[in-house]
């Protein structure tokens, strides 16, 4: 997402992500506790994608 769509996120090094909709008046937080020890971040980010399609799709 975008702020053309409105939605803003912020990635936290642990996995840890926020995303601010101020048009839709929503906000939502995952809070994980992932470090990497490799640099393969696709298992993460599909959890990410699709908690974020959950929140405000």
């Amino acid at each position: 997402m975008s702020p053309q769509e409105d939605i803003y996120v912020h990635h936290g090094f642990t996995g840890t992500a926020i995303w601010l909709s101020p048009k839709q008046g929503r906000w939502a937080a995952l809070l994980t506790n992932k470090l990497f020890f490799s640099r393969d971040r696709d298992p993460l980010m599909r959890i990410r994608n699709a908690f974020r399609a959950l929140a405000f799709d």
